[in-house]
Formats: structure tokens, sequence, C-alpha cells
């Protein structure tokens, strides 16, 4: 039998709860949680702590135990037997008579909703990852980043006793201070787990990767001081009919972030002979170095996961062009050297660390682009960031019959040529939705002064100039759709709302930044419209410049009541605020 007791009660309040050695701690929660209460739904989320309370003559039966008074708590895991945890206790504790040990051995902490204003028992896994993440004292560089991937842990990891394969480097959770239990079983699983591999079947090895990298990742960004900026993304493109992959050619598997800065990426292939493949594949992805992704970042990590093996990469900008550089041996999950497996947690840890050292040296500022990264816009519209391009799939089946013909005649014929800023790279044209692929990459952004200003508004009446005269109005201008080039250009983007003049009709619908005679009416698709957004670029309230007396004017031409008042766009670039401007 055991005294327990619930955390923030007095020590009067304890009570015996009987137990055996067949039962596991989940069983010993529904028999706790008989005592506490008749709704039994709620023992699931009971949790229990192994502790050693002395009482005797001498204790106060008032006295609260809080958790300021418990040391060397142990969270008991659910799928646990209870005996595991008190073998040394066995002779009393496993037996029907009331003990005369008197120690209370089981604190509870209670659900939310019943514990009122009783304390929680101290989480150390925050504490623990700032000792385990401390960034490395020595700048990071292409020449010690294989030696610091492979330092020995500042701490040892948590795991179920049976799995301590190196006292060295694991200890038993048992003897360890009270830890989020999803470490330990992080841990565990990792160093349990006998990996496999199958022809086709990729999906195994994402799992793997899942195991010890992602879960990892995922634990430390929740618990760890500075790691809140961290995050990853997975590109879950699976078949639901098989366990392969598909559609994984402009990104790659696994992307890890850190204030949207891209520091590792990595593949996954099915089996281990076609590592190369993955190599090959991280190569394609990862095909320019562009600055608005990295800024001073010196090499972004990477790994390919083939079948049970897994190696390590960095990529450094060699003119542009990154190259790849192997990091260290490959790890083999596959064998029964369980080594291996601690391992490659070693190196996603060491790798963390090498991540907060480069952010105390600033070197991950906020970039001016996140690459990889896949924004979604309405009507399920998906708009890919690569380093060189942009992946865009337009869906279309609720637009006019003549939508798909107005756009294979724009993108092949008309977007190339407005003003010489545009390549299609690909494209393909469906009855549901349109595929392309085409640069330049650029980044969002507002002017910062009138001379930005005055740059952006004459590239972007360019580009509006030339679809006017191929008799196509743009309908969406607005600064979410102009973007920022290195070479300090402005370009105009996101055509879905093109359409031709005049051509307005139900399906060509009123946006809510439209020029003012259109609102509560239908768009006729109008030069005048285009124009009158184009001034409204000016009173954003993101604008926060000073006019001139020249740009109010010009300012004000464009926004005239009046469409008929407002002038073309050949007109508006003759304008004398643009004096000067080539």
């Amino acid at each position: 039998m055991l005294f327990c007791l619930i955390l923030g009660d007095a020590i009067r309040n304890a009570f015996l709860v009987r137990t055996n050695k067949n039962k596991t701690v989940s069983d010993l929660r529904k028999d706790i949680w008989k005592e506490i209460s008749n709704d039994l739904e709620g023992a699931y989320k009971l949790i229990l702590f192994k502790v050693d309370i002395p009482v005797n003559d001498d204790t106060d039966p008032g006295s609260k135990i809080l958790a300021d008074n418990i040391k060397n708590q142990q969270e008991l895991l659910p799928v646990r037997m209870v005996e595991s945890y008190f073998k040394e206790d066995e002779d009393y504790i496993f037996f029907d008579e009331i003990p005369n040990n008197t120690d209370i051995r089981i604190i509870i902490q209670l659900p939310t909703e019943f514990a009122n204003n009783r304390i929680k028992l101290v989480d150390n896994t925050t504490k623990f990852f700032d000792e385990l993440l401390r960034p490395f004292n020595e700048e990071v560089s292409r020449d010690n980043v294989e030696q610091l991937l492979s330092k020995p842990l500042l701490l040892k990891l948590p795991c179920l006793p049976d799995l301590v394969v190196d006292p060295n480097v694991l200890e038993s959770l048992f003897s360890s201070p009270i830890y989020s239990s999803r470490l330990s079983a992080i841990v565990a699983v990792v160093m349990s787990r006998n990996f496999k591999e199958g022809p086709g079947k990729e999906g195994i090895t994402m799992g793997n990767i899942d195991s010890h990298i992602n879960i990892l990742i995922e634990l430390i960004q929740e618990y760890a001081r500075g790691c809140s900026n961290m995050s990853l993304d997975r590109n879950q493109a699976i078949q639901s009919s098989t366990t392969t992959t598909e559609n994984k050619k402009y990104r790659p598997d696994i992307a890890v972030y850190y204030n949207r800065v891209l520091v590792m990426m990595g593949d996954a292939k099915d089996i281990n002979t076609k590592l190369e493949a993955a190599e090959t594949q991280l190569d394609g992805y990862f095909d320019y170095w562009n600055p608005l992704a990295f800024g001073r970042l010196p090499f972004v990590m990477a790994f390919a996961a083939a079948g049970t093996t897994l190696q390590f990469y960095y990529y450094y900008p060699g003119n542009y062009k990154p190259e790849r550089v192997k990091i260290g041996d490959i790890i083999d999950l596959g064998t029964t050297n369980r080594l291996n497996n601690y391992k490659a947690l070693q190196y996603i840890i060491n790798f963390v660390r090498i991540v907060q050292t480069w952010n105390c040296e600033q070197y991950l500022q906020v970039p001016k682009i996140k690459l990889f990264e896949v924004i979604r816009r309405k009507n399920d519209t998906t708009i890919t960031i690569t380093p060189q391009k942009i992946i865009k799939k337009v869906h279309i089946e609720d637009r006019g019959p003549y939508y798909k013909d107005f756009f294979e005649n724009f993108y092949t014929r008309i977007f190339p040529n407005l003003g010489g800023k545009y390549v299609v790279l690909q494209s393909k044209f469906y009855v549901k939705w349109i595929y392309l692929k085409f640069t330049p990459v650029g980044y969002l952004t507002i002017p910062k002064d009138e001379n930005e200003l005055r740059d952006a508004i004459w590239d972007v009446l360019n580009v509006v100039n030339n679809l006017h005269a191929n008799r196509i109005v743009h309908r969406d201008i607005r600064w979410d759709n102009i973007l920022r080039l290195t070479n300090d250009g402005w370009i105009l983007i996101d055509f879905e709302e093109a359409a031709p003049i005049g051509r307005g009709n139900l399906r060509t619908p009123t946006l809510n930044i439209t020029a003012p005679e259109y609102r509560g009416r239908e768009d006729l698709c109008q030069v005048s419209g285009d124009i009158w957004m184009i001034g409204n670029l000016f009173d954003d309230c993101r604008i926060r410049i000073q006019l001139s007396e020249s740009a109010r004017k010009f300012r004000d031409k464009l926004l005239r009541q009046n469409p008929a008042e407002r002038p073309t766009a050949s007109g508006a670039l003759e304008d004398n605020w643009f004096k000067g401007m080539e």
C-alpha cells in the first residue's frame, strides 16, 4: 500500500491506495482517482510523481506539501509497471496490510480544472535544454563544423534504464530530475528502434527522420529559451495509395529555420543505395545562394537520409553557386550498435548549439525572403519560393470559361515582354488550374523615402502601360503585389485578377481595393481603375513619407473621382514628378 497526497494539500489529507506487482502506473492512476472523484473520466489526466517525504511523530499534520518542499521527484510514466519504481520498497508496498512506514510516496498533480490554486511541480525541461544547448564559446566556421557536431553533449540524455548502453552519455530517467516525459520518450524511441528500409518505402525513411530529428527539434522549440524562433517545415507530399513521396521537385522534405533563415534542409530516399540520388536532389533544390535569404550566414547545414543511412553536409556560397561538403562519415542506423542512434541525436543537438551561436553573433537576422516557403492564397493557389524562381499553381475552376485561354495567351505572349524583367521558365495550362515557373525572385517591402517611392511607381506604371497597350487591366495593384529586386528595381506581380479591358462579368469579382466607381457594382475592367489603384499606393498607411508638392499633385491626378479625368499610364509617365527618370 502507498501513502498518496494531492500536491498542495495538508499532510493530514494523505490517503492509502492498494497496488500490486501486476499493475501499471495507468492502473494506479485509476485507483487513486476513485479516492478523489466518482467521475472516472478524469483519471487519465492525473500526473503521478514518486517522492519520499518523511512523516513521523514530529511532523505537523497541517503543513502543506508544495512544489518547493519536494526534492528528487520522478514522474511515473503510465506505460510502466509500478513495481519498476518501487523495487527497493516492495516488502511493504505490495502487501495489503497498512504499512508501518508512513512516508508519503506518491504526489498527485490534479488536472487543471480540479487543481484550483495548487502549485505545479517544477518542470526542469527548460533548465535542462538551456544547459544542453548553450552556444559554443568559439566561432563556428567551415573549418570546425565537423568537430563541433561531434563534441560530447554537455549533459547526459534521460532514457529508460534498460536502454542506457553507455552511462557516460545516457542516464536512467528514474535518477534524473523531472523533465517533460516527451524528452525521455524521444530518447527511448531512438535508442530502442531497429531502423528499417525497403524499396518504395520512402515513408519509412521519413518516419526515421521524424523520430530522431523532427520531433526533437519541435520539443526544443517549445522548451528551450532562445529557440522559440526555430521552426520546422515538412514537405508532406505523400500519395494516399503508396508510401512514396511525390512532387518533391522544388523544395526539400525537411526545412529548418531560425528567424525565417534556412539553417538546415534534408531529403529522404527509400534505400541506402540511393544516398547519391538524395545528394543530387539536395543540389537541385539549392542551386543558387540568394543573398536575400541568408545575410551573413556562412553556410547552411543539410542531411540526406537514404533508408537506414544518414549523412550530414554543409553548403557554402561559392560565387553564388552553393558548394556541398560532406561532414564526417555515414551514420548507419540499421545496425545493433545503438551508439549510432545516439550519434544522430548528438549531431542534431550540437546543430542547435551551432544555431544558438550564430544567433548570438547576429548572423540570423530576419531575411528578406524565406527560402522554400509555400504561400497559400485564396482558392488553394500556392506560391513556392525557391532560390532562383517562383513556382505557382493557380486554381481557375471557379472563373469564367474564357479564363484559361486568356491566361495561356497572357503568360506565353504578353508576360515575358512586360518591361523585360519577367521570364517564364515553364507553363502548363489545365482545365482546373495553371502551373507556372518564372523569375525573378524579389521581396516585399515599402519605400522608405520619396526617391524610393518614385522609383517604385515608375516601374509599376511601365508594367501597367504595357498591360494596357495589350488591352489588359491588372485590377489588383497594391504594395502586397509589388516586389523589390536585388538591383533595387521594383516589379508588379500576381496577375491572377487580370482581365481583358471591358470584359468584366459576374465571375470577375469586384475587389475591396477597387476604384470608387466600381464599389457596390460590377467591375467594368477599365484602365482608369488601375490608375486609381496606383494613386492609392501613396495613401497606404505604411507609407510614412512627407510628400513633396509635386508628389501630392501627381497623386491627386491619379485619384480624381471622375475616371475620365485620370491620366493614362503613358500620360502619367510624362508627369514632372518623374523628370530625369529613364
